[in-house]
């Protein structure tokens, strides 16, 4: 049988066409409406999430809308004590201004000033003084242990001169006393050979010394007297300005004990006060309209994004309402398909059951009826007495059960679209090599029998019928209803 004419016979891939040749045309409606669901009125991400998205972004903006009504209260609450305090200062200044304490208060403040500043000029003339001192002390303390180490320093050499005179003669190891001692220095002869050693050698070394040591010494001693005297003054100065400095410091004490027993003190350290609070509400008021200004522009984005989603949200309610119409749509065309179909379904049973008669050898010998499903297309079981019930869901198309089960069905098929005046006006039926893909010899009788009756059960039909000498069948079994045509 022919690979196009078993395809089409693929019943459960072909309901919409067999509606359609009976005239329920309603499927490409339900197609239609499908392809509008899928496509036009598909919902997209950003729908799908815009309920609960719009949802988030109303209660932020109801808390954002709560906490600036409370910003603009506490933002009021705050101008209102910056206007009192400003007018409560404005009075305050002007009491200031007329009142005499206060002429008084500013002479005592720029007093005050000037003291202050004078305490710390002698102050540090005080301490400059002092370290002036302490250098000059420092250095007549030097100098005095300078000129005590010259003193010790001549006593030593002229113990190192009695030092160096032997105690004992070298001679005659007699003892040698201090006369002697002093004749040698004196005189300057040499005890062992009595003659002279040279004066100038003795002489100028002694005088070069004490010159020196009177000179440095003289030096030591002029320079202690200037320092000595330079100590005096210094510590006079200093005196002076302890002195000074104490009287400045009792008169700024006086000048300080003035000023608080001022009336006018009061009233400037009430106006510092009041300056001070005005400042810091003044930033509390800034930095509120700074939180003010930042909720606002957040505000303004949630508005915006809100517009946005509230349009995802519309364009979701409309599409599912379009969606809930054409699914009710298809539901109610699927029914009345449904319902012409099982009126086509029992004709098409009551005729195959008749059909079934041309069966008598093979494997449908023993059928009993043909049943349609009750849902869905048009898929059909043949019930056997004995053997197991045939499908025609079942793919054997190619086997003997699946040729006789498509003849069953597709000349059920076109004697009931005979029958039918706003069908297909083609009434040909073809049918090539019904033996040639699975010779069967126990079916080819009933097949045989089957195509005989062709031009009886489908007598407004043209049917051709090509078929080859065989094992199985003759073309001379057909002689009697068909017109035999050779082609060799």
């Amino acid at each position: 049988m022919a690979p196009d004419f078993k395809t089409f016979l693929r019943w459960q891939d072909k309901d919409d066409f067999l509606d359609l040749l009976f005239g329920m045309d309603m499927a490409s409606a339900i197609n239609q409406s499908k392809t509008l669901r899928q496509n036009k009125y598909a919902i997209s991400d950003e729908e799908k999430t815009a309920p609960e998205e719009l949802a988030v972004a109303k209660s932020r903006i109801d808390e954002i809308e709560e906490r600036l009504s409370k910003l603009y209260g506490y933002k009021e609450r705050v101008n209102e004590i910056i206007s009192a305090k400003k007018d409560e200062l404005r009075s305050v200044n002007d009491v200031i201004q007329r009142d005499d304490e206060y002429q008084r208060l500013k002479e005592l403040e720029s007093k005050r000033l000037r003291l202050e500043r004078q305490v710390s000029k002698l102050e540090s003339e005080k301490r400059e003084t002092r370290g002036d001192l302490r250098q000059k002390r420092v250095r007549i303390e030097r100098l005095e242990e300078m000129q005590m180490g010259e003193d010790l320093h001549s006593t030593a050499q002229e113990l190192q001169k009695y030092m160096n005179v032997p105690d004992r003669c070298p001679v005659c190891t007699n003892d040698v006393d201090d006369t002697q001692r002093r004749r040698l220095l004196q005189e300057g002869s040499c005890p062992l050979c009595a003659k002279p050693v040279p004066t100038e050698r003795i002489e100028i070394g002694s005088e070069r010394d004490v010159e020196e040591s009177i000179e440095e010494q003289e030096k030591m001693a002029e320079e202690l007297v200037e320092l000595r005297d330079e100590e005096r003054k210094l510590e006079g100065e200093f005196k002076r300005l302890v002195r000074e400095l104490q009287e400045k410091e009792s008169e700024l004490e006086r000048v300080e004990s003035q000023i608080e027993d001022n009336s006018a003190e009061r009233l400037l350290e009430y106006q510092d006060e009041l300056e001070k609070t005005v400042s810091d509400l003044e930033g509390t008021a800034t930095a509120i309209q700074v939180e003010v200004n930042a909720n606002k522009r957040e505000l303004e984005s949630l508005e915006e994004e809100m517009d946005k989603l509230q349009g995802a949200y519309e364009s979701r309610k409309l599409k599912s309402r379009k969606i809930q119409a054409l699914s009710s749509f298809e539901k109610s065309v699927n029914y009345h398909i449904e319902q012409e179909r099982a009126s086509l379904k029992n004709e098409l049973e009551s005729e195959m059951n008749t059909l079934l008669k041309y069966f008598k050898e093979g494997s449908f010998a023993d059928a009993d009826e043909v049943t349609f499903d009750s849902q869905g297309g048009y898929n059909f079981t043949v019930e056997m007495d004995v053997q197991d019930d045939i499908p025609s869901s079942r793919h054997n198309q190619n086997s003997n059960e699946g040729k006789i089960l498509a003849l069953l069905f597709h000349t059920t098929v076109l004697k009931l679209l005979s029958k039918q005046s706003n069908t297909i006006p083609i009434r040909m039926f073809l049918i090539d090599s019904p033996y040639s893909d699975a010779p069967d010899t126990g079916n080819a009788p009933d097949i045989t029998r089957f195509l005989s009756a062709l031009p009886d059960i489908l007598p407004d039909y043209q049917i051709i019928l090509t078929v080859a000498d065989t094992s199985m069948v003759e073309r001379q079994d057909f002689s009697g209803d068909y017109k035999i045509r050779n082609f060799s």
